[in-house]
């Protein structure tokens, strides 16, 4: 199987606030709608998808990681953090779906069923609040995070 990387694409996507939380966002955070989506095609057709929150991250995907990786094995890629976040969690993903095996089992042993997931916004007044809140029930969150 051939597990060489020999494509990536990267799209920056612009995907807006709902309305509530817009109003309070774009006072404080208005660039947290910009992702960049990569995209990393292997030699065997298998293609990996990730994500970068491009002005909250640990780690920018640059176009020298991007030459960095082209015509090598994403099985020895995989483990650099150098790459940025959207570009290692696609070499991860390719593999994974190469292997046709859960991701997980590529970082060790599995933890957990589920992954729960919360509902989240930014401080906002009370009659906001209570509208997010049963957004976010209405849509079956059980958990919601406060800043």
């Amino acid at each position: 199987m051939d597990l060489t990387i020999r494509n990536v694409e990267r799209v920056w996507i612009d995907i807006p606030f709902r309305a509530v939380p817009a109003r309070h966002m774009m006072r404080e955070l208005p660039h947290w709608t910009l992702f960049e989506l990569c995209f990393v095609e292997l030699g065997c057709g298998a293609v990996g998808v990730g994500e970068t929150m491009c002005y909250y991250t640990w780690g920018v995907v640059t176009d020298e990681a991007v030459s960095r990786v082209i015509g090598k094995s994403a099985v020895e890629c995989m483990w650099d953090d150098s790459l940025g976040a959207g570009l290692q969690m696609a070499v991860f993903d390719a593999v994974g779906r190469a292997l046709d095996t859960p991701c997980w089992s590529l970082l060790g042993e599995k933890r957990k069923d589920r992954v729960p997931v919360s509902f989240w916004d930014i401080d906002m007044n009370g009659e906001d609040w209570l509208s997010e809140c049963r957004t976010a029930v209405d849509a079956g969150y059980t958990s919601f995070k406060t800043k």
